[in-house]
C-alpha cells in the first residue's frame, strides 16, 4: 500500500478542474501566484519513480512541459494554446519520493508566433533541473474545446 503523502503546501490549488487527457496520468499539478507569474508543483508519488527508486526524468519533463502555463500567462496569452516547439532539460539532482517539486519559470522573449522560456525545477530550495522551452501560439483555446473554469485555472 502507498504511503500517505503530505498535501500540498499551502496557497496551491489544483492546475486543472478534473481530468484533462496526459495530465491525469503523469499529475496530479498545483498552480499558485507567485510574483508576477504562476508557480507550479507536485508531489513525488511512487508511480513516479524509475528503478532507483528516485523521480523518473520522463515524469520530471512531463512536468517542465507546463513551463507553457507560466509563459503564457506572462505574455498574456492565457486563451490560446501553446505547443511545445523544443523543450530541454537539464537534469542535476535526484529527486526523491515525497518530494515537493516546484517550477518557477520566466518570459524570455515573445515574437508574434512564438514564446521563449526558461525555468527551474527546485525541492526545498535545492535546484534538480534546469528547462529551457519554445512554444508556439496556437489556435485560440476554446476553438479546442478547452473548457477553461473560472478561478486560478482560467488565470493561468
Amino acid at each position: 500500500m502507498a504511503p500517505q503523502l503530505p498535501a500540498p503546501p499551502n496557497g496551491y490549488e489544483p492546475l486543472f478542474a478534473g481530468h484533462l487527457g496526459f495530465s491525469g496520468l503523469t499529475g496530479p499539478y498545483f498552480v499558485r501566484m507567485g510574483e508576477g507569474a504562476p508557480v507550479l508543483g507536485f508531489r513525488v508519488e511512487e508511480r513516479h519513480l524509475n528503478p532507483s527508486g528516485v523521480c523518473h526524468g520522463g515524469a520530471l519533463a512531463a512536468f517542465a512541459d507546463y513551463l507553457a502555463v507560466i509563459v503564457r500567462h506572462v505574455a498574456g496569452a492565457t486563451d490560446f494554446s501553446t505547443p511545445t516547439v523544443t523543450l530541454s532539460i537539464d537534469y542535476l539532482a535526484p529527486v526523491p519520493l515525497g518530494s515537493w517539486v516546484e517550477l518557477n519559470g520566466r518570459l524570455l522573449r515573445r515574437t508574434k508566433s512564438l514564446l521563449f522560456g526558461d525555468g527551474i525545477m527546485q525541492v526545498d530550495g535545492a535546484v534538480v533541473t534546469r528547462v529551457d522551452a519554445i512554444f508556439t501560439l496556437g489556435r485560440p483555446r476554446a476553438d479546442l474545446g478547452f473548457d477553461i473554469p473560472p478561478g486560478v485555472v482560467s488565470a493561468v
